[in-house]
Protein backbone atom coordinates (compact mmCIF):
# COMPACT_ATOMS: atom_id res chain seq x y z
CA UNK A 1 0.00 0.00 0.00
CA UNK A 2 1.21 2.72 -0.83
CA UNK A 3 0.19 6.46 1.07
CA UNK A 4 1.04 9.88 -0.70
CA UNK A 5 1.60 12.74 1.26
CA UNK A 6 1.10 16.85 0.15
CA UNK A 7 3.53 19.06 0.29
CA UNK A 8 2.85 21.70 2.64
CA UNK A 9 2.94 23.89 -0.01
CA UNK A 10 0.16 22.28 -1.89
CA UNK A 11 -2.45 22.89 0.72
CA UNK A 12 -4.32 25.85 -0.21
CA UNK A 13 -3.22 28.68 2.75
CA UNK A 14 -6.44 30.95 3.48
CA UNK A 15 -7.28 31.42 7.18
CA UNK A 16 -5.12 31.57 10.27
CA UNK A 17 -5.97 31.72 13.93
CA UNK A 18 -3.94 32.21 16.54
CA UNK A 19 -4.51 32.70 20.42
CA UNK A 20 -1.69 34.10 22.30
CA UNK A 21 -1.41 35.40 26.21
CA UNK A 22 -1.14 39.43 26.82
CA UNK A 23 2.98 39.49 26.59
CA UNK A 24 4.40 41.63 24.16
CA UNK A 25 6.85 39.02 23.17
CA UNK A 26 4.52 37.31 20.70
CA UNK A 27 3.95 40.40 19.04
CA UNK A 28 6.58 38.82 15.87
CA UNK A 29 5.52 35.54 15.98
CA UNK A 30 1.90 36.66 15.08
CA UNK A 31 2.97 39.78 12.60
CA UNK A 32 4.94 37.26 10.42
CA UNK A 33 2.50 34.66 10.51
CA UNK A 34 0.30 36.84 9.45
CA UNK A 35 2.40 38.64 6.22
CA UNK A 36 3.35 35.03 5.48
CA UNK A 37 -0.39 34.15 4.72
CA UNK A 38 -0.84 37.55 2.84
CA UNK A 39 2.00 36.49 0.75
CA UNK A 40 0.52 33.35 0.23
CA UNK A 41 -2.49 34.77 -0.90
CA UNK A 42 -1.09 37.23 -2.96
CA UNK A 43 -0.19 39.96 -1.69
CA UNK A 44 3.16 41.99 -1.99
CA UNK A 45 5.58 44.99 -2.07
CA UNK A 46 4.11 47.86 0.40
CA UNK A 47 1.07 45.97 0.56
CA UNK A 48 2.59 43.02 2.80
CA UNK A 49 4.40 45.86 4.66
CA UNK A 50 1.28 47.58 5.31
CA UNK A 51 -0.56 44.36 6.60
CA UNK A 52 2.28 43.48 9.21
CA UNK A 53 2.87 46.74 10.47
CA UNK A 54 -1.39 47.11 10.78
CA UNK A 55 -1.04 43.69 12.64
CA UNK A 56 1.84 44.02 14.82
CA UNK A 57 0.08 48.04 16.15
CA UNK A 58 -3.53 45.84 16.63
CA UNK A 59 -2.02 43.02 18.43
CA UNK A 60 0.39 45.23 20.76
CA UNK A 61 -2.64 47.37 21.50
CA UNK A 62 -4.61 44.29 22.82
CA UNK A 63 -1.91 43.49 24.85
CA UNK A 64 -1.06 46.87 26.37
CA UNK A 65 -4.60 47.71 26.83
CA UNK A 66 -6.98 45.09 26.44
CA UNK A 67 -5.41 41.80 29.25
CA UNK A 68 -6.79 43.31 32.38
CA UNK A 69 -5.38 39.86 33.42
CA UNK A 70 -1.83 40.96 32.43
CA UNK A 71 -0.18 37.93 30.80
CA UNK A 72 -3.06 35.34 31.92
CA UNK A 73 -5.23 37.34 29.33
CA UNK A 74 -5.61 36.16 26.17
CA UNK A 75 -5.64 37.82 22.57
CA UNK A 76 -7.52 36.10 19.48
CA UNK A 77 -6.08 36.82 16.65
CA UNK A 78 -8.19 35.57 12.79
CA UNK A 79 -6.76 36.10 9.50
CA UNK A 80 -8.74 35.18 6.27
CA UNK A 81 -9.01 35.24 2.56
CA UNK A 82 -12.15 37.98 2.02
CA UNK A 83 -11.87 37.09 -1.83
CA UNK A 84 -9.89 39.69 -3.47
CA UNK A 85 -9.11 41.07 0.13
CA UNK A 86 -7.18 39.93 3.68
CA UNK A 87 -9.09 40.11 7.21
CA UNK A 88 -7.37 40.56 10.04
CA UNK A 89 -9.02 40.70 13.20
CA UNK A 90 -8.01 40.88 16.83
CA UNK A 91 -10.01 40.07 20.10
CA UNK A 92 -8.91 41.07 23.45
CA UNK A 93 -10.73 41.10 26.78
CA UNK A 94 -10.69 44.62 27.70
CA UNK A 95 -12.94 47.36 27.94
CA UNK A 96 -11.41 49.77 24.93
CA UNK A 97 -11.03 52.91 27.33
CA UNK A 98 -8.05 53.67 25.69
CA UNK A 99 -9.88 52.79 22.40
CA UNK A 100 -12.30 54.79 23.38
CA UNK A 101 -10.25 57.57 24.50
CA UNK A 102 -10.21 61.07 21.42
CA UNK A 103 -7.05 62.22 22.03
CA UNK A 104 -5.04 64.25 19.80
CA UNK A 105 -2.37 62.55 18.05
CA UNK A 106 0.98 64.42 18.51
CA UNK A 107 4.00 63.37 16.54
CA UNK A 108 6.33 63.49 19.47
CA UNK A 109 4.45 61.28 21.54
CA UNK A 110 5.50 58.29 22.28
CA UNK A 111 1.93 56.28 22.45
CA UNK A 112 -1.33 56.93 20.96
CA UNK A 113 -0.84 56.38 17.57
CA UNK A 114 -1.54 52.91 16.95
CA UNK A 115 -5.37 53.28 15.47
CA UNK A 116 -4.32 55.96 13.14
CA UNK A 117 -1.48 54.02 12.00
CA UNK A 118 -3.43 51.08 11.24
CA UNK A 119 -6.35 53.15 9.70
CA UNK A 120 -3.45 54.82 7.44
CA UNK A 121 -2.07 51.32 6.51
CA UNK A 122 -5.04 49.42 5.60
CA UNK A 123 -8.02 50.21 3.47
CA UNK A 124 -11.04 49.61 6.25
CA UNK A 125 -10.44 49.59 10.05
CA UNK A 126 -13.06 49.56 12.74
CA UNK A 127 -12.98 49.16 16.35
CA UNK A 128 -15.86 47.37 18.49
CA UNK A 129 -16.01 47.08 22.11
CA UNK A 130 -18.56 45.60 24.53
CA UNK A 131 -18.38 43.70 27.73
CA UNK A 132 -16.64 41.05 26.33
CA UNK A 133 -13.60 42.78 25.16
CA UNK A 134 -12.59 44.70 22.09
CA UNK A 135 -12.50 43.26 18.57
CA UNK A 136 -10.53 45.24 15.94
CA UNK A 137 -11.51 44.14 12.02
CA UNK A 138 -8.82 45.80 9.36
CA UNK A 139 -9.06 44.80 5.11
CA UNK A 140 -6.57 45.39 3.17
CA UNK A 141 -7.43 44.81 -0.55
CA UNK A 142 -5.40 43.57 -3.03
CA UNK A 143 -4.59 45.92 -5.95
CA UNK A 144 -4.79 44.84 -9.05
CA UNK A 145 -1.40 44.72 -10.15
CA UNK A 146 -0.87 42.03 -7.09
CA UNK A 147 0.63 38.65 -7.71
CA UNK A 148 -1.78 35.94 -9.01
CA UNK A 149 -3.43 33.07 -6.27
CA UNK A 150 -2.14 29.87 -6.87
Amino acid sequence: MSVQRKMATEIPLTTLEVEIPGDTRYVCLVRKSVKYLAAALGFCGDDLDDIEVATAEAVTNAILHGTPAGSQGKIRIRCSDGQGSLIVEVEDEGNGRVARARRRICAEAEHGRGMFIIKTLMDDAETVTNRSGTHVRMTKRMKEHAGTRS
